[in-house]
């Protein structure tokens, strides 16, 4: 017993913990089994195997639950599990035989699940396709496929499986109209209340239909249930040799998944409620990506309403093939000049506006919105994209794709990692050999799936451009055919510890015609036994940039530097992607989740750099930037904190928004205060500054807020710096994330407010306000400053309305508060309120007639407030209409004023 906490560790505890969730609760139990493995294993074999089973443990038990009991926000397991009673076992072993010869009876009126698929020109791959359906364990289905325009033997296929089984309707069109307008057709004819999506070249594992039947129909209010997927090449093979892609396992995890990238699920390997549809809408009808358009609509619908749920299974229950004749190989997701990059971008602030409108005004539909909502308007681009995607690929977008398939390749996603560099290979083919490393990782991927023939192409390619010694051993050992009896996991622990050596890691992936400086002889940097910069990154739950984050900082051309890598408790793959860079320039620090703050002190105090500067997890820098940042310094030894003139804003995946953030040069920084006052907001980046290390000896590091670390440092320690801006500093590159913008600012709010409310307490009126230093009167220049205060924490209210703003109107009210004490208090003091009431309107008379408005109300509130005078109805009505006028006027000059 623990405050009251039951602490469970261990990494084989996942049934005693299931059972003590169940006898007290989800929130009673934490399960913390990395703990034992990392204190006992270390970096080893056998901790991956434990590890291994640690993530099943995981998921087995978020899945049970329903509930994110062990605070999962991160990739789950590389296994595929399917359930059997009341547990996972490892499954699938392959399609089993169908008997198609055999005719169905007893078609039910009213289906359990109505299985929808468009066709055209799938011969190819139909009868894999229909064989995987026939093979379901739920048999209580229809299917509705549709053939589109099909110019081959689709038609005549799918009328022979029609005539062989009456669950099958076939409804064929001569005109090709796109997936999504057949796709809103066969919704309109579907007879069951639950749909699933079926792509006519994947496959569906048998069990696939009853359990998304039996998961959707245990829970009322869940509109969609999906579940994991494995991705394949042209020809299928038995799916170990594919990708497993995973997902999101609860609604709370999918719904803080969702705020990143929008997408729920994969849409071939789920069933959705049909209700769902009329709520938000059907389809759009152009063919570019509708599917991901109306799953995001049904992630903002759940996201404003609360009314639906979400699921996904932690099992592989489709096989998605990839091929070049697939939607997906024409319009390449990995290019960036794809049309689908676009199409995201433009339905993605449909659904920004819609969602801003709902939080501004909670009474309105957001279904009715949603449903009005589309992106057929997309078309009229459709002349422009022609244009778009026959650009000639830059620098920037090749280093983009060779740096995603390393990425890809280190996470053990050899499927994934072909497709990318194949499509580049087609795309580029003139430059295509000029890319040092990427045949050998094509020749790694194809050994590591089992495909000798195609490795060994690649290999020798790599052999005959960029020989090396890696290339030329998995040569030898291809062609030797040892490899030939090797199982498939086998392969993929052979070739994983590959991706992290040097002459495979990504600053090999250099292009020579744009090559600029020549690296040693092993492609290794050195790590400098006496570093001048240390650069940190403080990483948590970063899996999804941190690799790119890492890659930018070791690909800079400046030599002398450090790199320290902070993993501040993380539980999603940010610590194993670390891991995979071998770099003797970097350090591993691990420390249990606290926060950002506490990781950069830490970075801090482990740095040996006469210079530390930050980069941020989710963002990345360019090449030149630690150059530029340190010659800078070094020309300008006087200062202490070098900050860029601007941050230059991306959006999630790392395309430039147009927006820029600029920074003014402060100069003095007993300014600082005043600034920082009157925005509520740090003036001056964190990210991305070069700091001398011996300032935090006179300033001390940052106080560890759980937020606003930066505002709170530059408050608390800003008039001890020696400020100067880098002109004409390096790209750094800031990456805006759309991720619970609400919780964000809820947090950063209440320690803003009270950094403002340190300042009140601890500079003088004069330094936040300069101009109150023009009047004499202390009562007045008080009274006046807290009218300044009020002024900005109303306009902090107005601006932040959205976003937890009401904090900063609670402090206004607490000044307008201590604003008015004053005023009675001053009051109470003067003599005047001893005199005759006649005295009192001749001295407010006079301060009115000496430009003195604000004493000449405080005045007239006394007379009106004081129950001893007696005053008639009309003096009393004229009092109240010239207190109504000079608090008007009051307003007005104040406005000016501020």
């Amino acid at each position: 017993m623990l405050a009251g906490r039951r602490l469970l560790f261990g990494h084989e505890g996942s049934d005693l913990t299931a059972r003590l969730i169940q006898l007290y609760g989800p929130a009673s139990v934490i399960y913390w089994p990395q703990a034992i493995i990392y204190h006992d294993y270390g970096p080893t074999d056998k901790a991956r195997e434990k590890q291994d089973r640690y993530w099943r443990n995981r998921q087995y038990l978020e899945y049970k639950f329903d509930a994110d009991v062990i605070a999962i926000k991160d990739r789950l397991a590389q296994t595929a599990l399917r359930r059997k009673g009341e547990g996972f076992v490892p499954g699938f072993a392959g399609l089993p035989p169908v008997d198609r010869s055999i005719q169905r009876s007893g078609v039910s009126s009213a289906p359990r699940v109505s299985i929808l698929m468009t066709c055209y020109n799938a011969q190819l791959y139909l009868q894999e396709c229909l064989d995987s359906l026939l093979g379901q364990t739920l048999q209580d289905w229809e299917l509705i496929v549709i053939d589109d325009g099909s110019t081959d033997q689709t038609r005549n296929r799918l009328n022979h499986y029609a005539q062989l089984d009456p669950r099958i309707r076939v409804f064929c069109f001569d005109q090709q109209a796109g997936p999504y307008i057949r796709r809103n057709f066969a919704i309109q004819q579907a007879r069951s209340e639950l749909i699933s999506i079926q792509d006519a070249d994947d496959i569906a594992v048998p069990e696939k239909l009853e359990i998304l039947c039996d998961e959707i129909e245990r829970d009322p209010r869940l509109g969609i249930v999906g579940s994991f997927y494995r991705r394949f090449l042209e020809d299928f093979m038995p799916p170990e040799h594919g990708d497993l892609i995973d997902k999101m396992i609860c609604h709370d995890s999918i719904m803080q998944a969702f705020s990143k990238c929008w997408h729920l699920c994969w849409h071939g390997s789920a069933v959705i409620r049909k209700e769902l549809f009329s709520k938000i809408g059907l389809y759009d009808s152009h063919p570019w990506g509708s599917d991901t358009f109306w799953l995001s609509k049904a992630g903002l619908y759940a996201r404003l309403t609360q009314s639906v749920r979400f699921k996904n299974v932690p099992e592989c229950l489709t096989c998605k093939r990839e091929h070049s004749q697939s939607q997906t190989g024409k319009i390449s997701t990995v290019d960036p000049r794809g049309r689908r990059r676009y199409f995201e971008g433009f339905y993605l602030s449909k659904l920004e506006k819609i969602r801003d409108q709902v939080q501004q005004n909670p009474t309105l539909d957001a279904g009715a919105l949603l449903r009005d909502c589309t992106s057929d308007d997309f078309v009229k681009y459709a002349e422009n994209f022609s244009a778009f995607e026959s650009e000639p690929m830059t620098k920037e977008m090749i280093l983009q794709i060779l740096k995603k398939a390393h990425l890809q390749f280190r996470m053990g996603q050899f499927v994934s990692a072909l497709i990318t560099l194949d499509y580049l290979a087609a795309a580029d083919a003139p430059q295509y050999s000029q890319y040092i490393g990427a045949d050998l990782i094509r020749g790694l991927c194809w050994f590591a799936i089992g495909q000798d023939g195609k490795a060994r192409e690649c290999l020798e390619r790599e052999q005959e451009s960029h020989p090396t010694s890696k290339a030329e051993e998995m040569l030898g050992l291809v062609k030797s055919g040892e490899a030939n009896a090797l199982p498939i996991d086998q392969r993929k622990q052979m070739v994983l510890p590959l991706s992290s050596q040097a002459e495979i890691h990504y600053r090999e992936f250099r292009i020579k015609s744009f090559e600029s400086q020549k690296s040693d002889a092993a492609g290794m940097k050195k790590a400098p036994s006496d570093p001048v910069v240390s650069v940190y990154i403080v990483a948590y739950n970063s899996e999804a940039y941190i690799g790119q984050t890492i890659e930018s900082v070791l690909s800079q051309t400046y030599p002398n530097f450090e790199l320290l890598i902070v993993d501040d408790g993380s539980t999603d793959q940010t610590a194993s992607i670390i891991q995979t860079f071998r770099d003797p320039r970097i350090r591993h620090l691990r420390q249990e989740h606290k926060n950002f703050a506490a990781g950069m002190n830490r970075a801090i105090q482990a740095a040996r750099g006469e210079f530390v500067i930050g980069v941020d997890s989710d963002d990345w820098i360019d090449p030149d930037y630690l150059s530029r940042m340190a010659e800078y310094a070094a020309a300008h030894p006087e200062y202490e904190y070098y900050y860029p003139e601007k941050l230059t804003l991306v959006d999630a995946h790392g395309n430039p928004t147009g927006v820029e953030w600029p920074y003014e040069e402060i100069g003095n920084s007993n300014r600082l205060p005043a600034i920082l006052f009157a925005r509520g907001c740090s003036v001056i980046p964190n990210s991305g500054s070069l700091k001398r290390r011996s300032m935090f000896a006179r300033t001390g590091l940052f106080r560890e807020l759980d937020n606003a670390e930066d505002f709170d440092f530059m408050v608390r320690c800003g008039t001890q710096v020696r400020f100067k801006r880098v002109d004409h500093s390096s790209r750094y590159y800031y990456r805006r994330l759309q991720k619970s913008n609400t919780a964000r600012f809820e947090q950063r709010h209440p320690v803003t407010a009270k950094c403002m409310e340190w300042m009140l307490r601890n500079y003088p009126p004069t330094a936040l306000c300069p101009k109150l230093s023009e009047l004499t009167d202390p009562t007045e220049q008080e009274i006046q400053f807290l009218g300044y205060v009020i002024s900005v924490f109303e306009k902090l209210a107005k601006v932040h309305r959205d976003q937890s703003g009401w904090i900063f109107e609670e402090y206004a009210q607490k000044y307008r508060q201590k604003k008015s004490d004053l005023s009675k208090d001053f009051l109470a003091e003067s003599p005047i309120i001893q005199g005759s009431l006649q005295n009192q309107l001749s001295l407010a008379q006079v301060h009115m007639e000496q430009g003195d408005l604000e004493k000449a109300a405080i005045i007239y509130r006394q007379i009106l407030s004081n129950k001893k005078l007696m005053i008639h109805t009309e003096l009393r009505e004229t009092i109240q209409g010239l207190l109504l006028r000079l608090e008007a006027e009051n307003r007005r000059s104040q406005k000016v004023y501020n």
